[in-house]
């Protein structure tokens, strides 16, 4: 995302405990603390892994201390979101809107309140299909296919 943005004079503000300095330096990208990142974006997109630390993470605590009018960004999983938090963040106005590519559940249910707000993107949770992923994939099975027919185990087993 730093590397995308350095064409629109952004000034970044990153959260990361496990931060590449060399990489920060060289997008100009100030490495913050957590609190200061949520109290200081305009725009705050998430990108970090589902584990149980970050389960709910985004919840109304969290809404409170982002900036009025600021937007979030979700194009980690949505289980880090408390999405009932969220719809109340926009529906009050403390939030200008969100952009979302993850929710709890895929693909969520064209009832989903979030989806009736008009300060409110989605997009289906597509972000793995590249090119290059689907090019990868293709190989991957076609290598799987040819060791299945020499009478070896595939390297990427589906089990059920």
């Amino acid at each position: 995302m730093a590397k995308r943005l350095t064409g629109f004079d952004c000034h970044v503000l990153a959260y990361d405990p496990f931060a590449d300095l060399e990489f920060a330096r060289q997008y100009s990208v100030i490495v913050a603390a957590r609190e200061a990142v949520i109290e200081q974006a305009d725009f705050l997109s998430l990108h970090l892994p589902l584990v149980p630390e970050t389960r709910n993470t985004v919840n109304d605590d969290f809404f409170s201390h982002m900036k009025p009018g600021s937007f979030l960004i979700n194009t980690s999983r949505g289980e880090v979101v408390d999405e009932n938090a969220l719809y109340r963040a926009l529906k009050s106005g403390h939030l200008g809107g969100a952009a979302l590519d993850a929710f709890r559940e895929e693909p969520p249910d064209p009832d989903h309140p979030l989806l009736s707000l008009p300060q409110v993107i989605a997009t289906p949770h597509l972000g793995a299909q590249t090119d290059g992923a689907i090019n990868t994939m293709g190989w991957m099975a076609f290598k799987d296919c040819l060791a299945v027919l020499r009478g070896e185990p595939p390297a990427h087993m589906v089990r059920s």
